[in-house]
């Protein structure tokens, strides 16, 4: 991260000139993020921009010095099996926890710590720590998803992020504690219906050496019970015998009636209700068409978005596409466009519209998303684009009641 005065780069190690100036630099960050903070935060920059810095790979350090330089650790912290961990961490590092610990609550919206381990204090440098810390979701949504939000509410000094698949990403960040300043290693994982944050936060004179062991530590962690269950209630629409789709209970059912059994639709909608008032935040059509009746699926793209069209949407590029949907194992094959939109109806603002194909047996599912752009509203992008990647996981044929997520 530069600016005008210095540079840190925790690529290499500190230098004392470095933490001299660093200070000022995030007094410059916390005022700029202050006095352009609206009630979604300030998103002048575009957030892939924001977040388009990949953690670097330190030089690694080799098993056999890892070996004697850490101890491996098996915790089931409050007997809860989403939380059931190992991790090979310093030996001479301290805890004051027993990590077999019962009765742990965790909140749905701030992170809870668990475990805490920190090195033995020294003179001038202050200790390290090793932490891990957790909350119980309310809704399906990736890790990216989490962390992004995260990261715009606390305002980091983001260095690098690399998302590892869409339940597990490392991330790297400079923290500055009274006049201390800190290196943070983060691993993010969301594990049936947990959040867990695992940190490594290094004081910065100490990072240089550090960083190949705790690079390796955290790409080593891993969690003893993988969930990969949906989070959040899901009503179910059947259409008729042949297949059924489910959405987020909390969105609004539209039926359209059935005129052939060749072209079936239905609409759900997130509502934000006011006294005065009902504003749609997000919108899902979705439209099960039989192989018969369709010339390709090139020309019902285009058919969707010339029904957007009509509802005054400026359809743009292609800016993205989401390789990382899961699908049930009834779903022969399947992908996920986005484009970016605006809306002349709405004063020109910007959204984006993910338009995915999924097959079924003789059937097509068109599912399209209309949601505010990310760069737009962070906040109401997140909560739209993860309902609509639980829905992609739930459809499936008719009467299918084990459900089978496909990587």
């Amino acid at each position: 991260m530069t600016n005008s005065l210095c540079k840190i780069n925790v690529s290499h190690a500190l230098k004392p000139n470095d933490l001299q100036c660093f200070p000022l630099f995030f007094i410059v960050l916390m005022f700029l993020v202050v006095v352009n903070a609206s009630p979604v935060m300030a998103q002048a920059p575009k957030i892939k921009d924001v977040f388009d810095k990949n953690v670097p790979t330190f030089d690694p350090i080799d098993r056999e010095e890892f070996d004697a330089m850490s101890t491996e650790i098996h915790a089931t912290p409050g007997g809860d099996p989403d939380l059931s961990f190992k991790v090979s961490i310093p030996k001479d590092w301290d805890s004051s926890q027993n990590l077999q610990q019962n009765n742990i609550s965790l909140s749905h919206h701030l992170l809870t710590e668990i475990i805490s381990y920190k090195s033995k204090p020294r003179l001038e440098i202050p200790r390290s720590f090793f932490t891990i810390r957790a909350l119980e979701l309310e809704q399906d949504i990736t890790a990216d998803q989490w962390f992004f939000r995260h990261v715009l509410s606390n305002a980091y000094n983001l260095e690098g992020i690399s998302v590892v698949h869409d339940r597990r990403l490392e991330a790297l960040y400079v923290e500055v504690d009274m006049e201390n300043t800190f290196v943070v290693y983060t691993l993010v994982m969301v594990n049936g219906a947990k959040l867990i944050v695992v940190d490594y936060k290094i004081p910065a004179e100490k990072w240089g050496e550090m960083r190949g062991f705790v690079q390796k530590s955290l790409r080593g962690f891993t969690l003893l019970n993988q969930d990969d269950r949906i989070i959040g209630d899901m009503l179910d629409y059947q259409f008729l015998d042949i297949s059924t789709v489910s959405y987020p209970q909390d969105w609004e059912l539209k039926a359209i009636p059935i005129r052939s059994i060749d072209r079936m639709q239905i609409q759900v909608n997130s509502i934000l209700k006011s006294d005065q008032k009902e504003t749609i935040k997000g919108q899902v059509d979705v439209m099960l068409v039989s192989n018969y009746s369709m010339e390709s699926l090139r020309s019902e793209i285009s058919n969707i978005q010339a029904e957007l069209r009509k509802k005054g949407f400026l359809i743009g590029d292609e800016i993205d596409e989401y390789e990382d949907a899961r699908y049930h194992e009834d779903v022969e094959f399947g992908f996920v466009k986005i484009y970016e939109a605006t809306n002349a109806k709405t004063n020109l603002l910007k959204y984006e519209i993910w338009t995915a194909v999924l097959a079924l047996e003789n059937y097509f599912y068109f599912l399209t998303l209309t949601t505010p752009h990310r760069d737009t509203d962070y906040f109401v992008w997140s909560q739209n684009t993860g309902a609509f990647q639980a829905m992609l996981q739930r459809v499936r044929l008719q009467d299918k009641e084990n459900f089978v997520i496909k990587n």
